[in-house]
């Protein structure tokens, strides 16, 4: 998901979309790659595309905080972009 970023950066989101498809494709349970991704979507208007990968990354990184003090907490913000998000896809 690295090589995304260099893209991104240099204003080509198409390169870094692909790239970050790839990424999350290849490496599913990737955090950065899937919320990178969504927020990329997100940025382009493409809300209906970003929500799996959003939500992809929420369930990602539950699993990842379950028992750990504040992990909740922390996840309060992409929690709050995919409702958003849900509910302007109805």
């Amino acid at each position: 998901y690295m090589k995304a970023m260099l893209p991104e950066k240099r204003g080509d989101s198409q390169a870094a979309e692909a790239l970050l498809r790839k990424a999350c494709t290849a490496m599913p349970e990737s955090f950065d790659a899937h919320v990178q991704l969504g927020q990329l979507l997100v940025k382009a208007s493409r809300n209906a595309e970003a929500l799996p990968f959003l939500q992809q990354a929420l369930e990602i990184a539950s699993r990842a905080t379950q028992g750990i003090l504040g992990g909740e907490e922390s996840l309060a913000g992409l929690r709050e972009t995919v409702e958003r998000l849900k509910t302007a896809a109805k």
